[in-house]
């Protein structure tokens, strides 16, 4: 028999058991995941990925079509921030998203059917034929959805050397595992699997009991990576917000509204750049 969860804001979705494939716990999210990420926290988040976006698209080499690859492409953030980001600069997008849910890949056809659109419903370890022949300009995967790879790692030097351009680059937004939260957790319950390179994650804001595996990352473990990349690509490290993934901070930031959070992000994002580890959402750049 199937449990009924209250999300915050009581929206009930079904589930049937607590530690789901990553592809079943998003089929369980699927229906209320964009309800899930409309407070200003969340918001000024996707405000500065929006500008990162910007910057390297930007100073990409000028040309008519822009083809970008977004890995966990969910309901189709992603799409949204980078179609803000091609009528800024003006190029015309060429997107491929892939999410291993259906139902996510079912809600983004649904609400971004257009030309030059595509939406595939695999794994990462599995993309579609339509997919692996094709060089990118940029491949993304935005707010932890690599984490939730079983094989990060090749898929990292396979993208690297087989499937962007040239002048390529990789966005690579993952959960960093020595982010403030995790040693917050780790010293309130004396707990190293708070520290470990392998957990169990639970969306935000979703009060379920339900959660998936994923994959926690750090500065280090991205360098060893790109070690063993055959070609030489340039490497930088960003985060997004440290302190205000705690439960009292980010009650408090919640309550000033999507300028005040995003703000407040910013000037502790500047602080972040020179320790990358400690936000919660840590980003790699690899740019051939």
């Amino acid at each position: 028999m199937s449990t009924v969860i209250t999300v915050k804001g009581k929206i009930p979705f079904m589930t049937q058991q607590k530690n789901l494939s990553p592809g079943k716990y998003y089929d369980s999210v699927a229906p209320v995941y964009d309800q899930l990420f409309l407070d200003p926290l969340s918001q000024a988040e996707n405000k500065i990925v929006e500008n990162d976006l910007n910057r390297l698209i930007r100073r990409m080499p000028a040309r008519g079509i822009l083809r970008v690859l977004d890995l966990g492409c969910g309901t189709g953030l992603g799409l949204e921030l980078l179609q803000n980001v091609a009528r800024r600069r003006r190029v015309e997008l060429e997107y491929h998203g892939v999410d291993i849910s259906g139902e996510m890949i079912r809600i983004a056809k649904a609400q971004h059917a257009t030309n030059g659109i595509f939406f595939y419903e695999a794994g990462m370890e599995n993309l579609p034929e339509e997919v692996t022949g094709l060089k990118f300009d940029l491949i993304i995967s935005l707010f932890g959805s690599f984490s939730h790879a079983e094989q990060g790692d090749s898929l990292i030097k396979h993208f690297v050397e087989d499937m962007i351009t040239e002048t390529g680059t990789i966005y690579l937004m993952t959960y960093s595992r020595y982010s403030v939260k995790n040693w917050f957790a780790f010293l309130k319950d004396g707990d190293f699997d708070h520290l470990s390179s392998e957990q169990q994650y639970n969306i935000r804001n979703c009060g379920a009991s339900v959660s998936c595996k994923a994959f926690f990352y750090s500065p280090g473990k991205m360098k060893k990576i790109l070690k063993q990349v055959s070609c030489s690509c340039r490497l930088r490290f960003r985060s997004i917000n440290a302190l205000f993934e705690l439960p009292l901070l980010k009650k408090i930031i919640r309550k000033l509204g999507f300028l005040g959070s995003l703000r407040l992000l910013k000037a502790e994002r500047s602080l972040l750049r020179f320790i990358p580890r400690f936000g919660h959402s840590f980003i790699t750049i690899i740019t051939k």
